[in-house]
């Protein structure tokens, strides 16, 4: 009897109604402000998981119904199934023509429209924080397509958090967001990313390499930026392209950066810096020549060799 009583229960429901019933649990129903909220509802989580990617097939793009029900999803115990709920959601919501219903003709799809914008979005903010990183970058994925332009609660949480998220995600969400007025969020996404850039990341979203979007995009965010604010930029441009530490492809991204974005004073003043230190990796060549052949630390002859062609790069950049 327990077993056929099992069989009997929806795993939408987690009751004994029948799937497409006109209850108010059921996620085809009308009544979408009584749904069912139990966390788990299915005890199998491998049914739950089953039933979400089924939805991810066959609902319609906007189905609010069904995206009213996976919210409730986004609270699952099981991570699993609250990772194919956000990617799922993702995939059915249209928000241009959420926001394109007519509320004098459609006011109650208006109002769950509504209803769904704002609880997806509350709860994305706080899966954003989540341990796991596929998590994390679904929710940044889900945030970037239902956050209104210039949301600053949504962009101040993404910045603080830039460490543990995708920096192409974070800098693509920002691109979005920002209002002109903040453009100096997308500049430090993107210096921030040349100084954990990755030679291995993969291409951006616009297919193109990932150091060419994050230097197009910080160039375009700069040049809407106070002059104060870009000469701050360009310091912290110079540091990494001075770096030795950084990966190459920084090293060239600040170049280039430094010279669409400094003025004719600064890209001399440039210049001179990386000449005089040129001059100081030269000086303790003689004194320790004898050291750097052994092996260990790094030849003074390379880094000078390193310096010396950074200011012809830079220069070469500047007479283009």
């Amino acid at each position: 009897r327990a077993q056929t009583a099992r069989s009997a229960r929806s795993p939408l429901t987690g009751d004994g109604r029948k799937r497409g019933s006109n209850s108010p649990n059921s996620p085809g129903s009308r009544h979408s402000n009584h749904r069912h909220h139990d966390v788990n509802m299915e005890a199998d989580p491998r049914v739950r998981h089953a039933v979400i990617v089924a939805l991810c097939t066959i609902s319609e793009t906007n189905d609010l119904d069904v995206m009213l029900f996976l919210v409730d999803r986004l609270r699952d115990t099981e991570p699993k199934c609250k990772l194919q709920a956000v990617i799922t959601l993702v995939k059915l919501m249209d928000m241009e023509k959420l926001e394109a219903i007519d509320p004098q003709t459609d006011h109650a799809r208006t109002k769950q429209a509504a209803e769904f914008i704002h609880s997806f979005r509350a709860a994305l903010l706080v899966i954003i924080e989540d341990r796991n990183a596929k998590m994390r970058a679904a929710a940044l994925e889900g945030l970037e397509v239902v956050c209104q332009h210039g949301d600053v609660t949504a962009m101040n949480k993404i910045t603080s958090l830039h460490g543990s998220l995708n920096s192409i995600g974070v800098i693509g969400f920002l691109v979005r967001l920002a209002p002109d007025t903040n453009q100096i969020a997308v500049v430090d996404a993107c210096v921030h990313a040349l100084e954990h850039f990755d030679p291995a990341s993969r291409p951006a979203p616009t297919g193109e390499p990932a150091i060419k979007f994050i230097v197009r995009n910080l160039i375009q965010a700069a040049s809407r930026i106070t002059s104060t604010s870009k000469r701050t930029v360009v310091q912290k441009l110079l540091v990494i392209a001075n770096s030795s530490t950084l990966s190459p492809h920084s090293h060239q991204a600040a170049l280039i950066s430094l010279h669409k974005l400094a003025t004719k004073q600064e890209r001399q003043a440039i210049s001179d810096a990386i000449a005089r230190k040129t001059t100081q990796a030269e000086a303790p060549l003689m004194q320790t020549a004898s050291q750097a052949q052994e092996g260990g630390a790094p030849k003074p002859a390379e880094e000078a060799v390193s310096f010396s062609a950074q200011q012809k790069e830079f220069m070469d950049l500047i007479s283009k």
